[in-house]
């Protein structure tokens, strides 16, 4: 129910109660409150945009 993005524009669609329980990292990133005008893509999902490549992001998710 959010989207991870990429600097290089890979997007990937995950479930955040599962990264949420998974790692301590995305619990404390998924806790800090959101701004009203957050980047949102065409499914309304939320885009949390990352540091990390998407070859990286892939072999993590």
């Amino acid at each position: 129910d959010c989207i991870l993005q990429t600097p290089d524009g890979t997007e990937f669609k995950v479930v955040k109660a599962i990264l949420y329980l998974g790692s301590t990292i995305f619990r404390d990133m998924f806790d800090i409150p959101q701004a009203s005008n957050a980047s949102e893509n065409q499914a309304d999902l939320p885009v949390v945009p990352v540091e990390e490549d998407s070859e990286t992001m892939q072999t993590l998710l």
